[in-house]
Parts: structure tokens; C-alpha cells; sequence
């Protein structure tokens, strides 16, 4: 592993509330069902329990959409809720209402806004972003209500201080290529099986 002493979190989002909406429309009866040599551990047929996010040493924070974690008194991370369709409306939009700083998904697209607070004894600069996303962006990505879908491919890092200090630092993916500290990275021609394969060991 790269990270050895590196914590793990899950942020659940929409896409896996979906599993809960189908079991609570369709077989609700199976909901909430635990092991019966495990009645305080994950319900049988949830993400974590199905993931072995135990076993793998990963913490899961919670239900969409109130899984979140707060890196430290200024820096709220989440999967996000607000959708809109222009580029940078939607950071415009959760800016609107913050006061502190913040980084989500949800929306698949790239986009970062700042503002400065000033109060009566300091001045408090505050982030909002979104790094895109890791999935496909042509035809054969995800299912989609959109033929062709304002998506950018992306990540990023977040530098903060116990001292409330935030810094959002996306890293741009385009056509399989991004830039990173200096260093070009291009992707292999695989598949996502074969890549697993070979990061995990696991015969998938």
C-alpha cells in the first residue's frame, strides 16, 4: 500500500442511496436485516456491509446525504446536494449560503470559488469547490438523463492547518493525461478489470 497509516473514509452519495430506495420500494422487509451473530454491525444488505468496509479498515460516515466529515473547525467535506446546470453555478450557489469552507461532489464538474468574510475581529477567506470526477465522460460512462453531459474528469488534494487554514488544489483530467507537481501522468490502455486485478491481487 502507498499510504500505509492513511485513514479511510466513505462519503455515500446519491447514486448508492439508490440501493436503499430500491430495497424500501421493492422488498422492504429485507431493510435493516442484520446478522443474527451480528445484531450491532452493518445491515446485510447495505454498502458497507456488502463493501466489508470493516474488513478493509474503512470508515463509513453515514446515510446519503448526511455522510460528512469535518477536516478540521473550517473545512466540511460531503458528497453534496445542489445541482446546477451552468459551470459554476453550483459552487456560486452552496457559496451563497456558507461560512466555511467546503468540498463535494455530486455534480461531476470542476469548479472552485473563494469569498472574504469580514467579521468585527477578522477577516476569514472561505473555499468552495468540486473536483469533477473519475468516471467516464463520452458515451459509455454512467447512466445519464443527457446524451452529452457537462462533466470534467478530475481530483484533487486539500491542505488544511489545526488553525483553520484550507487551500483546494485540483489536479485537471483530460483525455487520460493530467499534470501533477510538475510530472505529466498518462493512463494505461486497460480496463477497469485489469486494473483492479492488478492493484488488488483479486481475481475479480
Amino acid at each position: 500500500m502507498i499510504c500505509p497509516t492513511a485513514k479511510m473514509y466513505f462519503i455515500e452519495g446519491n447514486h448508492e442511496d439508490r440501493m436503499r430506495k430500491a430495497l424500501l420500494k421493492n422488498v422492504k422487509i429485507v431493510y435493516g436485516l442484520r446478522r443474527v451473530d451480528d445484531l450491532d454491525g452493518y445491515p446485510v444488505m447495505s454498502l458497507p456491509n456488502l463493501l466489508a468496509f470493516d474488513t478493509l479498515d474503512i470508515n463509513y460516515l453515514g446515510e446519503y446525504p448526511s455522510g460528512h466529515i469535518w477536516l478540521n473547525e473550517n473545512m466540511y467535506v460531503g458528497h453534496g446536494e445542489v445541482t446546477r446546470g451552468k459551470s459554476g453555478a453550483t459552487v456560486n450557489s452552496v457559496m451563497n449560503e456558507a461560512t466555511h469552507s467546503e468540498v463535494f461532489g455530486h455534480i461531476h464538474r470542476n469548479e472552485i470559488t473563494s469569498k472574504t468574510l469580514h467579521h468585527r475581529d477578522e477577516i476569514k477567506t472561505i473555499v468552495v469547490g468540486s473536483f469533477g470526477t473519475m468516471t467516464r465522460i463520452d458515451d459509455q460512462g454512467p447512466p445519464s438523463s443527457k446524451a452529452r453531459n457537462n462533466w470534467q474528469q478530475g481530483f484533487g488534494f486539500v491542505d488544511f492547518t489545526n488553525g483553520g487554514y484550507v487551500s483546494l488544489n485540483p489536479v485537471f483530467v483530460h483525455q487520460g493525461r493530467a499534470a501533477f507537481e510538475g510530472e505529466m501522468y498518462v493512463a494505461a490502455n486497460r480496463s477497469i478489470t485489469e486494473a483492479l486485478v492488478e492493484e488488488t491481487g483479486w481475481n475479480f
